[in-house]
């Protein structure tokens, strides 16, 4: 049995720092080669090891509880706009202003909805006992720290709050109210619209097992882009929780205060990740759960893609996400939206309604695995292809006839051309078609992006705030099809190195002109004189993770793109730590 020490030193990490505390242990760590990045082993109870944590990484917690907050909503309005207006000398007092307000509103609403999803029992007490712990861990270190339980509700659940706001559109008539008579910031927040708004849906992942592995075993990969909201990159890190309450132990990756989990992967072998979908299956007056904090719930307490999914759609929801979820026999998909009922075609622009199947054409002909708003399609889903007998209308009806193509929509077709060409025509077409589903009748290959594929799920997003949000989406349906080219072009021969490769494919040095590459290289060159790509200077938005089935390694690459000090893989092997 090895040590923790042994442990982290066998992952190439050096122990920076233990701490104990009511019985409970915890390690910090950080990585030999990749500098600043870190990973913890936190054994004991929730509150304990929470307190573990707050009290070895109180710094890294007060950043994102500060300037990640401070920034989130303005980078999901515009990365360029945010990063240039806190620089620019003209412009950042009343910027920071700003902030200010943007970051009261989102406490206070963050703050209001929880204490009604607390009363009513649907926040997992772990969860929160985590949290309670981190802040009295932080003031224990540093009496003088910012972090608090409330802005720590805001840093783990205000997501919910935040995404539910933008795809309902009421976070312009909030934001509006709030600072729309203060006379420093009236004029920029008067310019305020929900078409203004960048939802970062840039996410992408695979799970392929059998013929289609080296190995045979299951690899399980996904690429989590999303803002970093000018920290997160920078302290990203890998969480060991060894619970001693009955939860399973898992490693996690996520930032310190986070007690939600980006990617999440237990000893039972449970994989468990997240991908961000426009779609009107939102509720905000009646809050729930969900995202990346149930992400990290599903992990504690399940063992098989069936758990998981029964758990989730027990789970009182208000936002839609999309939950990719791994065992090592299996991977499904669960396109999730509020829990409860609802009839997707009541949810469609009426414009967009005598184009569509009827409510009795689409039961008959759709009938995936649902319960309480939760939709899975697994690795033997059989997509109701008749589906895609309705788009040459649906295309036509903008006058992009000459687009649709559906003889090249093949097993590694694409709907679009290029993502240049996605992006010229997603302001016409929108959310109004069916996408083909990719890896149709192939048991050994899933695929997951930002938008969903079983018919009544996709329905939702044919909304009129889901469509006016589909203007500024990148490519989705693009980088749908190159992955799956991708993986089938590897077909047999895929290995961690190969699918560390393909969840990468977004990487600027290979795809220089993708709208999010050439954003930051923008920003880069006015900030820095930077006129090109460098290995080490361009940040991961978000971060990636890999899982070997075969090895039982979880590899994860945050911070830098390209390989040296800042960047490059890091991994953590969860046997060793478990003893």
């Amino acid at each position: 049995m090895l040590s923790i020490r042994q442990a982290f030193r066998k992952d190439g990490y050096r122990t920076q720092q233990v701490k104990r505390y009511r019985g409970a242990i915890g390690y910090m760590a950080e990585h030999k080669k990749v500098e600043g990045r870190k990973a913890f082993y936190l054994e004991g109870g929730a509150y304990e090891t929470g307190y573990i944590l707050g009290y070895l990484a109180e710094p890294a917690v007060t950043q994102m509880v500060t300037t990640y907050l401070d920034h989130l909503l303005p980078e999901f309005l515009n990365y360029r706009w945010d990063i240039m207006m806190s620089q620019d000398p003209k412009w950042k007092d009343i910027y920071r202003e700003l902030l200010d307000e943007l970051h009261n509103y989102y406490l206070e609403v963050s703050y209001k909805f929880f204490l009604k999803v607390e009363k009513e029992g649907v926040f997992p007490r772990a969860l929160i006992d985590e949290m309670e712990g981190i802040a009295k861990g932080c003031k224990a270190v540093n009496k003088k720290t910012v972090v608090s339980f409330k802005n720590l509700i805001a840093l783990n659940y205000g997501l919910e709050v935040l995404v539910g706001s933008m795809y309902s559109g009421d976070i312009v008539a909030a934001v509006k109210k709030r600072l729309g008579k203060d006379p420093k910031v009236r004029d920029l927040v008067s310019k305020l619209n929900i078409s203004m708004f960048h939802t970062p849906d840039a996410c992408n992942g695979f799970y392929v097992k059998n013929e289609g592995t080296k190995t045979g075993y299951p690899i399980f990969a996904r690429d989590f882009q999303f803002p970093n909201g000018q920290v997160f990159g920078k302290i990203n890190a890998m969480f060991i929780y060894n619970p001693t309450d009955g939860r399973l132990p898992s490693i996690c990756a996520s930032a310190p205060g986070m007690v939600a989990a980006i990617t999440g992967y237990n000893s039972a072998g449970l994989s468990v990740s997240v991908d961000m979908v426009r779609s009107a299956t939102t509720r905000m007056n009646d809050p729930g759960f969900g995202s990346i904090l149930l992400a990290r719930h599903l992990v504690d307490n399940c063992k098989t893609c069936d758990q998981a999914f029964n758990l989730l759609a027990r789970t009182k929801r208000f936002t839609p996400w999309i939950y990719h979820v791994a065992d090592p026999k299996t991977s499904i998909i669960i396109e999730a939206g509020m829990s409860g009922s609802f009839d997707p075609l009541n949810m469609v622009e009426p414009s967009v309604k005598d184009y569509l199947p009827t409510k009795a054409i689409l039961k008959s002909v759709s009938k995936p695995k649902n319960r309480n708003g939760a939709y899975v399609r697994g690795m033997r889903y059989k997509y109701p292809t008749c589906m895609l007998d309705y788009n040459k209308e649906l295309f036509d009806r903008v006058g992009l006839d000459k687009i649709y193509k559906r003889a090249k929509w093949g097993e590694t077709g694409f709907v679009y051309k290029s993502f240049q060409e996605e992006n010229e025509v997603e302001g016409e077409i929108q959310n109004n078609y069916f996408p083909p589903l990719r890896t149709y009748d192939n048991p050994d290959l899933i695929l997951v992006s930002n938008s969903y594929i079983i018919p009544q799920m996709r329905l939702t997003q044919m909304a009129r705030v889901p469509n006016i949000l589909a203007k500024t989406a990148d490519a989705i349906n693009w980088r749908y099809s190159s992955l799956n080219k991708l993986c089938l072009q590897n077909w047999g021969k895929i290995t961690v190195p190969v699918a560390k490769k393909i969840i990468s494919m977004l990487n600027p040095f290979k795809s220089p002109d993708y709208p999010t590459n050439k954003e930051q290289l923008d920003v880069s060159e006015k900030l820095y004189g930077m006129n090109k790509l460098e290995p080490g200077k361009v940040e991961i938005q978000g971060l990636m993770n890999v899982v070997d089935y075969e090895t039982k390694i979880f590899y994860t690459k945050g911070g830098y793109w390209g390989n040296g000090v800042k960047s490059g893989w890091t991994e953590l092997t969860l046997a060793n730590y478990l003893g």
